[in-house]
């Protein structure tokens, strides 16, 4: 999943935070709720791997959505 900049500095800051998906502005590839995928910024920078909430289908349909509980759960959010 590719994050927009507001959502890499959220992550990517002091405070734990989950990925919504609000902040989401790409969903590359197929994935099963639970799998474990790519977290990348915008210009492509690698940030960590998550597991997944939702199958790649709805993750594209609530991408950018306020009203959607956390694409990836920062319980199980690894970041480099």
């Amino acid at each position: 999943i590719v994050l927009n900049e507001k959502a890499v500095e959220r992550v990517c800051g002091c405070e734990a935070v989950s990925i919504l998906p609000v902040g989401v502005v790409a969903v590359n590839g197929d994935f099963e709720k639970d799998d474990l995928v790519r977290v990348l910024a915008d210009d492509g920078t690698f940030l960590g791997i998550g597991r997944v909430a939702y199958g790649s289908g709805e993750a594209r349909e609530f991408m950018g959505r306020h009203d959607c509980k956390p694409i990836v759960h920062y319980d199980y959010l690894y970041l480099e």
